[in-house]
């Protein structure tokens, strides 16, 4: 006789144990075909497969069908043994199928099963901690295999709701609650998936009676402090859902005072069961290390939440202890752990995305972002990865709920943070917020970086300034950015309020003081120049994208520093006399304003104009100019005439002079604005005013010119400051990086970030002092002054004199002199060549000085001949500019070049020379045409280089068209001047003059004729 063979697990390939009693071999039916089908596709990996499976073994054990009850002990065995398998998806797939198995199995825990014969279910719970217990000194795979096993089992039932009987909790209950509390003290590793078990069963029972659900919990509750599990996360987690579920509990006695364990009293010890760390570690084993905090963190921290979350308003104050006792110094202390600091960067992460506006503000306490900015600053720090973590989930934060941005960037920037936020963590944090938030929640940022540079997070005058910087170039940046695409050509009323804001931001710390000594750290000198340039920038800006309306923005400045807010004015003190002007330009100012506005379309550019040449005399006045007060005078005699239509010469002739000195000075606006005034007033350009730039053109590029140009000091200290053509002094973009924080990274947390704003105060003060090189100049050669008389002093020992006070000198032999001679000749002649070597150096600043200056009278010439081609004063322009081709002596040729294209866009043949030389046209005088004609031919046989030759060649073809033009039968003359010419050039072999000088009227020549 054959051997009995036991049947094969489908899924492990294992002989099966035996299920029943009988020893007889058990026939191989067609239902354990479907089944065995059914079980290999519970452990498929593709869930809808799966799912099928478990919907098939409940129709296969129906109990309507199902008769026999060891056929149901075999599908229970086997959906148990399956949970214990590691293949595939077979856990999931199996505990599916044997919670909706047992919950159309069974009733209650009460009651039989619906088919005969089959397990109770006390033997149902009794035979999963048999099928899981593994047998003997099994491999740790097949050991955690069979444990989880356990879990998904118990877990089954759990969810099954087959547990809960309609009255009271019985022996099964409790019986049930131990074994989970037995496998979470055992197997420490699934601590936390037991905890999170029996908190599924408390959410349960809380939908059912208070009365009812309670006794179950009360039986929880028991059970956890009988096995010493009251005091561990998962303990804590137990009781703080039940309280909020069952308040009316009778809760263990003793545990934590007043039955909470979110009384004051016990923080401390709440702090170290949830960090795992202090007496309970004696009381349970603590087990491996978690890569994640466990799930107490976030119930407790919700309910603390809770708590605070009054209906009479939050108590931040509540929540804000809570976070700073158990989670900044329980996890983020100086003492802590990498282990630990990772559960806090991880719980920030999460608080970031669940916790309550009010309670936002408190997460960013002192120790967490010490951690934070130190982590992020060091790729080599062991939770760098971690930190940025961190940092992209509060991006993320940010841009799905903008309206957070103002709370975080005042975090991160502020008494906990760091207003070098960005350079300490060598991120573009802040700085991408304050891009990408909308307009609305930027506004509130302009105000909380306004309350930053009030009173800044330091307590150091000397980093407080440099806080000041910081925070005034990162506006600037933002505000470059974002008005690009906000502004466009919009006009001041439709452009975003932060626009204005920032306006506002930048001239009330650069003019503005206050009446009360309320501000932490007096803004000094150079921060308020800084600001000042900072707010010349953003007007530069918004020029930039040509709104409609220019002035109305440079009114609008004028206009918040006319009325300042209450506890605050302007910086300027001046006597009575001052005042009054002051105050009288103002109001006329004003009156300007409310004119323009009603206006008609013809008379409004003027006045716009005018408003903007008000405004930044303004502001020269505010920064204290003493001309500006000059200046406002000549402008309110400007305005006088041309608003009452006088358009006398002087008035015109007083606005270039104003407009030159708005030249003179070094920013980028002052010069933008000198050239929109100037073209809206090109048609009233006299013939003084133009000479007045020409005079400009002519002027030779020395220190006399420079003289001759600016008597006054403070013009010439302007124009001193001139470089080549940058933007501004100091501007942010060119602004130095701090130093790589990584030479501190043994340095403790707070040591690092005071070096680095230590580092970045240094930079900066680097920074000013580069701007301030003319003083460093004056500083260098007074030095140099002073070594020089040091030295002849000691060579003529004046120090040593007699008792009566005399010189020593009348005590020296011959040869003592004649060595004295040779001593004090060897001094002077070093101090000679110091003498020179300076008088080169600013001899080439100054040059370079005159050259750029020169530049901008030529821009305000491009916009005349643009604009007055055929205005005949235009003609003018063109020998100042020949000679100004020829004489120019900088070191490139960026003035001849320059002249070149204002005479090329002024005698283009293509188009405006034509309309220029119209028969039509009377307006020219022709004796001075000769006369300039005249002047040409003697310029052209002047020796210049670069393109001076040819700009005669078009030149005087120019004129000799305006003659021709005017009266034909003057060609004659034309021929025999250009016939002097060619001898002259014949007969000296060096003659600079080029032979497309004479082709080019030849060519002319015969184009007119055959035009006839």
């Amino acid at each position: 006789m054959a051997p009995i063979k036991r049947e094969r697990d489908v899924e492990t390939n294992k002989p099966a144990r035996d299920s029943g009693s009988s020893k007889r071999r058990r026939q191989y039916t067609e239902q354990d075909s479907r089944l065995a089908k059914i079980y290999a596709n519970l452990a498929d990996e593709n869930h809808r497969t799966r799912i099928q499976a478990a919907k098939e073994l409940v129709v296969e054990l129906n109990p309507d069908k199902i008769d026999d009850g060891n056929v149901v002990d075999r599908a229970l065995t086997r959906l148990i043994r399956g949970l214990c398998s590691g293949r595939k998806a077979a856990r999931l797939g199996f505990s599916i199928a044997l919670t909706e198995v047992v919950r159309q199995l069974y009733d209650g825990v009460h009651t039989e099963p619906k088919v005969s014969g089959a397990y109770s279910m006390s033997r149902l719970l009794e035979l999963i901690e048999e099928r899981t217990q593994p047998e003997g000194d099994v491999a740790g795979q097949e050991r955690r295999d069979h444990l989880f096993g356990r879990l998904f089992a118990l877990k089954s039932l759990e969810q099954s709701s087959i547990l809960i009987e309609p009255d009271e909790p019985g022996e099964l209950w409790s019986s049930y609650v131990d074994k989970v509390f037995t496998l979470a003290l055992d197997v420490v590793w699934l601590r936390q998936e037991c905890g999170s078990l029996l908190l599924n069963a408390i959410t349960k029972l809380s939908k059912y009676p208070a009365t009812r659900g309670g006794k179950y919990v009360e039986r929880i509750l028991n059970l956890m402090v009988q096995r010493g599990m009251s005091k561990t996360p998962e303990g804590v987690a137990i009781w703080l859902t039940a309280k909020a579920a069952f308040p009316d509990c009778q809760y263990p006695l003793g545990v934590w005072h007043k039955d909470d364990p979110l009384c004051t009293k016990e923080t401390k010890t709440l702090s170290n069961i949830l960090r795992q760390a202090g007496p309970q570690e004696e009381q349970v084993k603590t087990g491996t290390w978690q890569a994640k905090p466990g799930l107490a963190w976030k119930i407790v921290l919700e309910k603390v939440i809770a708590r605070a979350d009054k209906t009479s308003g939050p108590d931040v104050s509540k929540f804000q202890k809570f976070w700073v006792e158990v989670v900044d110094n329980g996890l983020f202390s100086q003492n802590s752990v990498p282990e630990k600091k990772l559960w806090g960067f991880q719980l920030f992460s999460d608080m970031l995305q669940s916790a309550p506006k009010w309670a936002l503000a408190s997460l960013f306490s002192r120790n967490l972002m010490r951690c934070l900015i130190n982590h992020l600053g060091d790729d080599e720090r062991t939770l760098h990865g971690a930190a940025q973590g961190a940092l992209k989930h509060l991006v993320a934060q940010v841009k799905e709920c903008p309206d957070l941005a103002p709370i975080i960037v005042r975090e991160l920037m502020g008494e906990y943070g760091s207003p070098f936020f960005d350079r300490l963590t060598n991120t573009k944090t802040v700085e991408n917020i304050l891009k990408a938030t909308d307009d609305a929640s930027f506004e509130d940022i302009v105000g909380v970086l306004s309350d930053l540079t009030e009173q800044p997070p330091s307590e150091d005058a000397m980093k407080a300034q440099t806080c000041r910087t910081m925070l005034a170039d990162l506006v600037l940046d933002v505000f470059r950015v974002r008005s690009k695409a906000a502004a466009g050509s919009k006009g001041l009323d439709k452009a975003p309020k932060w626009m204005r804001l920032v306006l506002e931001f930048f001239a009330r710390f650069a003019y503005l003081v206050p009446r009360e000594d309320e501000i932490q750290f007096e803004i000094v000198p150079i921060t308020r120049k800084m600001f000042q340039i900072r707010l010349s920038s953003c007007l530069t800006h918004i020029f930039t994208l040509k709104p409609e309306n220019p002035s109305d923005w440079a009114s609008f400045v004028i206009t918040k520093l006319h009325s300042p807010p209450g506890d605050w004015e302007l910086t300027i003190s001046a006597d009575d006399v001052v005042v009054k002007k002051v105050e009288h330009a103002q109001n006329l100012f004003s009156k300007m304003v409310v004119r323009e506005s009603k206006a008609s379309d013809q008379r409004k550019p003027a006045f716009r104009a005018l408003i903007l040449a008000f405004s930044l005399t303004f502001l020269q006045l505010y920064a204290g100019d003493g001309d500006a007060l000059l200046l406002l005078e000549d402008l309110e005699s400007c305005y006088t005439s041309i608003i009452k239509g006088n358009g006398d010469d002087e008035a015109f002739t007083a606005l270039i002079e104003i407009l030159l000195s708005f030249l003179s000075n070094p920013s980028k606006l002052y010069r933008k604005v000198a050239e929109e005034v100037f073209t809206t007033f090109t048609p009233s350009v006299t013939k003084d005013s133009l000479q007045s730039l020409i005079d400009i053109l002519e002027t030779p590029e020395t220190s006399a010119g420079q003289r001759e140009l600016f008597a006054n000091e403070e013009e010439e200290d302007r124009l001193s400051q001139l470089g080549s053509d940058v933007e501004e002094i100091s501007d942010p973009e060119g602004a130095s990086d701090v130093e790589d924080i990584s030479d501190v990274e043994k340095a403790s947390d707070v040591e690092m970030i005071d070096q680095v704003e230590a580092a970045s105060a240094t930079d900066d003060s680097d920074s000013n002092d580069d701007e301030d090189s003319n003083g460093s100049d004056e500083d260098s050669d007074d030095g140099e002054l002073n070594r020089f008389n040091a030295l002849l002093a000691e060579t003529l020992k004046t120090d040593d004199t007699n008792a009566e006070g005399e010189s020593s000198d009348e005590d020296m032999n011959d040869d003592q002199m004649m060595a004295l001679d040779d001593q004090l000749a060897n001094i002077f002649k070093q101090r000679k060549s110091q003498t020179q070597g300076n008088s080169k150096k600013e001899k080439k600043k100054t040059q370079e000085q005159m050259i750029n200056f020169k530049t901008r009278v030529l821009d305000l010439l491009t916009i005349y001949v643009k604009r007055e081609y055929e205005n005949p004063l235009a003609v003018m322009l063109v020998l100042p500019l020949l000679r100004l081709m020829r004489t120019s002596t900088g070191p490139s040729y960026r003035l001849p070049s320059r002249a070149s294209q204002v005479l090329n866009l002024y005698m283009n043949t293509n188009g405006r020379a034509k309309a220029a030389i119209r028969p039509e046209n009377t307006g020219f005088d022709e004796t001075k045409v000769w006369e300039y004609l005249r002047e040409v031919h003697t310029e052209v046989k002047k020796p210049a280089a670069g393109p001076h030759a040819q700009a005669c060649s078009r030149a005087s073809l120019f004129f000799a068209k305006l003659i021709v033009a005017a009266d034909r039968e003057s060609y004659n003359k034309v021929v025999d001047l250009y016939a002097e010419t060619q001898k002259d050039w014949f007969l000296k072999r060096n003659s600079p003059i080029q032979a497309t000088f004479f082709t080019g009227w030849i060519s002319w020549s015969v184009n007119v004729r055959c035009e006839r």
